[in-house]
């Protein structure tokens, strides 16, 4: 697909200049896909040379965060860091992490803004591995791949 944005500069005397920035909302747009972009500007005289660009646009929820490193800070208590996902699609808002366990320990959520995330309430010498999730406007990404098992 060709996108053409026209940005627009009017002069209003040889002394000053002034200039309309023409914001342009493309829609119907895939996620991942390369689209080239051409801008240029135009007045009086005419239509400038054009500035191309072919870029990925990157829309919707976010990608998968990287896997999660869960270390124990404490009784029943983990920390959990995970590096943000390649592809967030929008501002990520947040992020979601569960922790759950193949032996008898109680499954856990905590959320926040960004890593690393603090976890309590987990079952004392239970085995946890964990997942995190992320979040924008546009929804919330898929799990990361699960971290090591780790003793609360």
């Amino acid at each position: 697909m060709l996108v053409v944005l026209v940005i627009a500069t009017a002069c209003s005397s040889s002394r000053s200049a002034s200039s309309h920035v023409i914001t342009a909302l493309i829609t119907g747009l895939q996620d991942g896909k390369s689209y080239q972009i051409t801008v240029a500007a135009q007045n009086a005289i005419g239509l400038g040379a054009a500035t191309q660009k072919t870029t990925p646009i990157i829309v919707g929820a976010p990608g998968q965060p990287g896997r999660p490193i869960a270390v124990k800070i404490g009784p029943g208590s983990l920390r959990v860091s995970f590096a943000r996902p390649s592809n967030d699609g929008a501002t990520i808002t947040g992020y979601t992490m569960t922790c759950t366990s193949p032996t008898s320990g109680m499954a856990r959520a905590a959320s926040g803004p960004s890593s690393p995330l603090t976890i309590t309430g987990l079952t004392p010498r239970s085995f946890y591995s964990c997942t995190v999730k992320a979040t924008n406007s546009r929804g919330t990404g898929p799990a990361s791949t699960a971290s090591a098992a780790v003793t609360a």
